[in-house]
């Protein structure tokens, strides 16, 4: 599964600092620019160093959340895929609870604001 390109590139980011020992703390960071509502999804059994970057991710990012996915390793989309797209449907529905009515909601806009 691809990513989009700008969220391939935050994650590289992120990831690079990281193995550097470096702070996510910093407000140039690209995901602290994010301000859409964000689920940071992670599985029980996902390796030590992604855990790590999932919870400090949820510590910096000011709308962020963590879950985790019990049961589930790396592969969780897939080990786990009702839970996985249950908790991501639950998500962006709240999120489209949160748009102002009458405010447009056409993708295109959406992904501008993301």
């Amino acid at each position: 599964m691809k990513c989009a390109p700008k969220v391939g590139t935050v994650w590289f980011a992120i990831s690079r600092r990281l193995a550097l020992n470096s702070s996510l703390g910093s407000m140039n960071e690209p995901h602290l620019r994010l301000t859409a509502t964000s689920l940071l999804l992670q599985g029980e059994y996902t390796h030590l160093p992604m855990r790590m970057i999932a919870r400090q991710l949820a510590k910096v990012m000011r709308s962020a959340s963590l879950q985790t996915v019990y049961g589930a390793s790396h592969m969780g989309p897939f080990t786990h895929m009702a839970v996985v797209n249950t908790t991501m449907a639950n998500h962006i529905a709240a999120a489209e609870d949160r748009v102002p009515r009458g405010e447009s909601t056409d993708a295109a806009d959406i992904y501008q604001a993301a």
